[in-house]
């Protein structure tokens, strides 16, 4: 894996301190920006908005599915139906939206520099390092985009593969 380049972020002890990035650190689903403040010594995790695009992407395909099991089928749904199909929504909801704020509360600063980081030690033992690098790399809207590209790409090759099996060997 290639080294990183990230930009310093704003932190909000003094209009002039910089939250620099220390370390990147590679989660089951995606990585994890560390950054440190010049000024004040406090460190914040920042989830990058790739990933913070395809959780949300990912997490409204669980809550359509739990939705159409829990509202669909014989009779009419109840409370407690509504209710589950709520409590999945907070919780998706409870999961993105701190995430999301930490980039409200620590913008980017308009600097020329950008600071490398190393890539991290255990990432060539991570078998999606490269793939989340990449989706994280362009940012939010192919985020949110990805895991249906994904998806259609799958379908796509199951439906090749049906069709190559169906029409030349019966």
């Amino acid at each position: 894996m290639d080294k990183t380049v990230y930009e310093a972020r704003k932190c909000t002890c003094s209009e002039q301190a910089q939250l620099l990035p220390i370390e990147r650190k590679l989660e089951r689903y995606n990585s994890v920006i560390c950054y440190e403040c010049d000024s004040c010594a406090k460190k914040v995790e920042i989830t990058p908005l790739g990933s913070i695009g395809v959780l949300i992407t990912v997490g409204t395909f669980a809550i359509g599915i739990i939705a159409y099991l829990q509202l669909s089928g014989v009779g009419q749904p109840d409370f407690i139906d509504y209710m589950i199909v709520l409590f999945c929504i907070i919780c998706i909801a409870g999961v993105t939206v701190p995430q999301l704020l930490k980039h409200n509360r620590y913008p980017l600063m308009p600097s020329k520099d950008a600071i490398e980081l190393p890539p991290e030690e255990n990432s060539s033992r991570h078998i999606l390092a490269k793939p989340i690098s990449f989706i994280e790399g362009f940012g939010f809207l192919l985020g949110l985009i990805a895991p249906i590209i994904f998806i259609a790409c799958f379908l796509g090759l199951a439906a090749l593969i049906g069709y190559i099996n169906f029409t030349y060997f019966q």
